[in-house]
């Protein structure tokens, strides 16, 4: 139990508030518990990932200006 639909929230989670890239979330969260989120999750996971990833880029490019 818990294995897909928690285990994405959790990741969501991760990604979000603690700054991980997918990667590093499934890596924090497997060393704990045993995940697999399905592949529509994994796939909205991704699309969250690339999303954070170019806000984290736009925010550093407006911190050199």
């Amino acid at each position: 139990m818990g294995i897909s639909r928690s285990a994405a929230l959790v990741l969501a989670f991760l990604m979000i508030c603690e700054n991980l890239t997918l990667v590093d979330a499934i890596k924090t969260v497997r060393k704990h518990r045993d995940v697999c989120p399905n592949s529509g999750f994994l796939s909205q996971l991704r699309e969250l990932d690339l999303a954070l990833m170019l806000e984290r880029k736009r925010k550093a490019a407006l911190y050199k200006l």
